[in-house]
């Protein structure tokens, strides 16, 4: 639960395989929050969410929740009646994809810092998964930042080859990096290669989303975004000059600015953008 920027009763928990766990888990958790007097929820998804926030996947990195979208209203109301009848009365639940709620995360987190700069912000999460999230400040109200939903802004499934299955996020995802080198990222020594290959995944990702997307500022966040940053963060810098030197003008005239997650904050980062969502929505 979050209110006023305080997550401290953030608990983590393994994420439920199978749908009617999964869905199970989640009502059970909507009516506890009814049940103790809240009045909203915001949940983000790994994985794609429609812009009415009703129907939810496929997930690609859940177990059992792979191959197809649900209807999130009516798994919920299936694994318990009573969440249908909260949601239908006076009880708000907001779904969204996870990297528009790092995003929103980001923008508040450090997009405030420069406001003048920083008007579009992107959460890039390099974790089980690879994906991203948008948000743009709105100009009218200081603490508002909006979700840009007119793109799904999937980039962890860019081809970067021929081969349909070669994309950033199997090449430099945590369970990726571990099936090629058989290493999890937190054992992967820091002198390791495969940082090198990191860092430029996250720049080829961060120069993207500058040149298709406007982007002013990039978070890299997620298992291996923020809690690897010491490791990638030099690969990536020089990545980056090399795009500044050798690459040509629209590549450097739309080059995002970077900031980076205390590893500290990894695990619980999205969390800090639940309200933000809630400003938007409102």
């Amino acid at each position: 639960y979050s209110h006023d920027g305080d997550i401290s009763g953030f608990v983590s928990a393994e994420t439920p395989a199978k749908p009617a766990e999964f869905f199970g888990w989640m009502a059970r958790n909507v009516l506890e929050a009814a049940e103790s007097g809240r009045t909203w929820m915001v949940a983000g998804f790994p994985g794609p969410v429609t812009p009415d926030g009703t129907k939810v996947g496929p997930m690609a990195n859940v177990d059992g929740l792979k191959t197809r979208q649900h209807n999130l209203f009516q798994e919920l109301s299936a694994a318990d009646p009573a969440v249908g009848r909260a949601l239908e009365k006076d009880f708000t639940l907001l779904a969204v994809n996870d990297g528009e709620l790092a995003a929103h995360a980001a923008a508040n987190r450090f997009g405030n810092d420069d406001a003048d700069s920083f008007n579009r912000i992107a959460a890039l999460i390099v974790g089980t998964g690879v994906g991203a999230g948008v948000v743009d400040r709105d100009t009218s109200y200081g603490n508002v930042v909006r979700a840009n939903r007119g793109n799904p802004f999937e980039i962890g499934h860019i081809q970067l080859s021929g081969n349909p299955l070669d994309t950033f996020e199997n090449r430099i995802s945590g369970p990726a990096l571990e099936r090629r080198y058989g290493y999890t990222p937190k054992e992967l020594s820091s002198l390791h290669p495969a940082w090198d290959e990191v860092g430029e995944g996250i720049a080829q990702m961060t120069s993207t989303l500058g040149v298709m997307s406007g982007v002013q500022l990039v978070v890299p966040c997620g298992g291996v975004g923020a809690n690897a940053s010491g490791k990638y963060v030099n690969a990536l810098a020089g990545h980056l000059d090399n795009l500044q030197e050798f690459g040509n003008g629209v590549q450097s005239e739309f080059m995002p600015h970077i900031e980076y997650i205390d590893s500290s904050e990894a695990d619980e980062f999205e969390m800090y953008g639940g309200e933000s969502v809630m400003r938007d929505f409102l």
